[in-house]
């Protein structure tokens, strides 16, 4: 029996990161560059514009994920971020727990 393509798990290709830091640090630099150097037209534009995206917000490697809203709607925005920060600080511990601590001799 087949699964109904509306119902089949879709992978969701992220190649962009819109984090506040990231839409602000794009902002920041969008209007330093064209206050620096203003464009002569719209392609000059779309070309400043889309270079300060991709140095503030484009991903080194795209992040695929099976959780997409309608499959898996509960999954907030804020959820992930929970996640990747707790993947983050497990990653900090694994590598505390290498290194040798020194025993205090009393």
């Amino acid at each position: 029996q087949q699964i109904p393509n509306h119902i089949s798990p879709v992978k969701k290709i992220q190649l962009y990161d819109y984090t506040e830091s990231n839409v602000n640090k794009f902002a920041a630099d969008l209007k330093t560059e064209l206050s620096r150097l203003p464009p002569k037209n719209i392609d000059e534009f779309m070309n400043i514009f889309q270079t300060k995206l991709n140095e503030a917000c484009k991903l080194d490697k795209p992040k695929i994920s099976k959780r997409t809203p309608i499959a898996n709607p509960w999954i907030t925005g804020g959820i992930i971020a929970s996640i990747t920060k707790k993947h983050e600080l497990h990653e900090h511990w694994l590598q505390a727990k290498k290194e040798k601590v020194p025993t205090a001799t009393l």
